[in-house]
């Protein structure tokens, strides 16, 4: 991008794959609102449901958009399809904290993560919230159970303690599961809790 190239013809390039386009918004390009059109303009091109492969990334590249063209497609991009939007919201979750008991803020990223994922869930209305609200409920009452059960011994108490803590979950119509959207959850085994905490 130096020497006299006439960075305006990057509009009109052909499109690259998704991971070029995200490496715009990377430290390897200096910020410049064209390549960041680009970018946008290459990602918009993909299904949105081409784009959940690529998430993590995009999220991770909100630490270099200083102009803010990653977080107005992200908002596209969720409106587009409210799966890609729950697992967005999902990913900017787990990056809002540097630790996984959640205390301590990613000072970069926080702020911007917070304010997305509030920007996103007031867009939606009608049949979209109830959506949000059911899938986010129900994975809610199922990560909390580590919490309940972290004070019980590991062994016989702690898988006690598991099993009565996912007997009170009950199976919300239409939840998937986060780690693949195309699982839809049919029921629950409740005699099968097992701690996963070491």
């Amino acid at each position: 991008m130096r020497g006299g190239f006439k960075l305006v013809h990057a509009l009109s390039w052909s499109c690259v794959s998704p991971i070029q386009a995200l490496s715009y918004f990377s430290r390897q390009y200096p910020p410049h609102p064209i390549t960041a059109q680009y970018a946008v303009r290459v990602l918009s091109s993909f299904p949105a449901d081409a784009v959940l492969f690529y998430i993590p990334q995009l999220v991770q590249t909100l630490r270099h958009d200083t102009m803010g063209y990653v977080i107005e497609f992200i908002k596209y991009i969720a409106k587009k399809s409210q799966v890609v939007g729950h697992q967005m919201i999902w990913n900017m979750k787990t990056n809002m904290y540097i630790d996984e008991e959640m205390h301590h803020k990613d000072t970069t990223l926080y702020e911007t993560l917070d304010s997305l994922i509030n920007s996103i869930v007031t867009t939606l209305s009608g049949p979209a919230k109830q959506f949000y609200e059911r899938e986010f409920d129900f994975f809610d009452q199922i990560t909390n159970i580590s919490g309940l059960i972290r004070p019980y011994p590991k062994g016989v108490e702690r898988k006690k303690a598991c099993l009565e803590a996912l007997s009170q979950v009950k199976v919300q119509p239409g939840c998937y599961l986060p780690s693949n959207p195309e699982a839809m959850v049919l029921d629950i085994d409740y005699k099968s809790g097992t701690p996963m905490q070491r």
